[in-house]
């Protein structure tokens, strides 16, 4: 029996979400189920699974869910599909799969919850209560963020906590020289790369402010801001007003991040806020030491001086430290990257992950007991523990 899965989410894109996402219905046995991607809004850059398949892609709101029409566009769509389980990937994702709940009664309703509850706006928080008691399980991928549910009394019971998942990185398909070329910097450059969304959050003026600092102790850093979103004019024109521009490089949403990042002798995550970023995962399997604010989430990938390092949110000055400090002792950063590779790899691989999610929607449908296998057993036998 195949089962077929809806997945609603925000927006489609270059990031966190949307690479797990891409990552989970690869994974996925095709023979046991079918996945249909159903997106509020998509980008022009997508990971490369995903644009390899735009068939299974349908934007629901391409204005946003203030266009009257996407309604019918969702009714024809659970029409057409009949999922079995409806998963919703972010806040408004959450509220549309609700109500796809509604018309399609015999679905599963799973719900995601990837921030913190105070990230997602007073409207949203009214709603989520209600939207929390109709699904059936909610799915996080931080402690933090399961803790913070506990408190505000989500039964555990219809808690599962699935990490974000990983590949190996492949070599890159341009070289270091090649990369340097492009960006047109001198060979000798240093680099370090922090971005993601551009939203105040992340951190990016910090990181500003640090490119700055280390420019006063050495010539050879660049600092590459891969990303876009609403903040990012204003973070240019900061760093024009800072007169950085020949150490710190806008590069805007590139899908190839992943490659980029694998050729950087830093990454920075400095966001403020509590999850788990993707982006140091795949730093850290792609071997590149990083530095990162001492955030939940943050704190349960990387162990200070063990596999990272590990500030306080907006301390400038350590971050510039201790990236200096990677870069004069090769030693030291050997020592950490190849710690936190290991890491990557044996907690965080994207096989695991595919396993979780399988399980799980095996166990919210009861398939496996109904053919009178436990649900790990019944992944055994069709091969997604392999």
């Amino acid at each position: 029996m195949t089962v077929r899965i809806l997945h609603i989410i925000d927006r489609l894109d270059c990031y966190g979400p949307s690479r797990q996402l891409s990552l989970l219905v690869q994974g996925l046995p095709p023979s046991q189920f079918c996945n249909r991607i159903c997106a509020l809004d998509v980008s022009a850059a997508l990971p490369e699974q995903l644009a390899a398949a735009p068939e299974s892609i349908c934007v629901l709101a391409s204005r946003g869910l203030s266009d009257p029409t996407w309604p019918v566009r969702l009714w024809r769509l659970l029409l057409d599909f009949r999922p079995q389980i409806i998963h919703g990937w972010g806040r408004r994702a959450n509220l549309v799969a609700t109500l796809a709940t509604i018309v399609q009664k015999k679905a599963v309703l799973i719900l995601g919850q990837r921030c913190t509850l105070e990230q997602c706006g007073s409207g949203h928080a009214l709603l989520q209560p209600a939207m929390f008691r109709r699904a059936q399980k909610i799915v996080v991928n931080s402690a933090a963020i399961w803790d913070q549910c506990v408190a505000r009394g989500i039964a555990k019971e219809k808690m599962t906590l699935i990490s974000n998942g990983i590949v190996p990185l492949q070599p890159p398909p341009v070289s270091r020289r090649q990369l340097l070329a492009e960006l047109g910097l001198p060979p000798d450059s240093r680099l370090v790369c922090a971005g993601g969304r551009l939203h105040s959050h992340m951190g990016i003026k910090d990181a500003v402010w640090a490119a700055d600092l280390l420019k006063v102790i050495r010539k050879d850093v660049h600092l590459l801001i891969a990303g876009d979103g609403p903040q990012r004019e204003r973070l240019v024109a900061f760093r024009d007003q800072v007169r950085i521009q020949d150490k710190v490089h806008f590069l805007g949403c590139r899908t190839d991040l992943r490659w980029i990042v694998a050729h950087c002798d830093v990454f920075w995550a400095i966001g403020h806020r509590i999850g788990q970023p993707n982006a140091i995962l795949e730093a850290m399997a792609a071997s590149v030491p990083v530095v990162a604010t001492d955030v939940p989430g943050n704190n349960e990938i990387l162990q200070h001086d063990v596999t990272g390092y590990l500030i306080a949110p907006g301390d400038r000055a350590a971050l510039a430290r201790f990236t200096n400090r990677l870069l004069d002792q090769p030693e030291v950063a050997n020592r950490l990257r190849q710690a936190a590779r290991d890491r990557a790899l044996a907690e965080f691989s994207a096989a695991k992950m595919v396993a979780r999610y399988a399980q799980l929607y095996q166990e919210v449908l009861w398939l496996p007991s109904a053919l009178g296998e436990h649900p790990s057993q019944w992944l055994r036998t069709h091969g997604a523990l392999a």
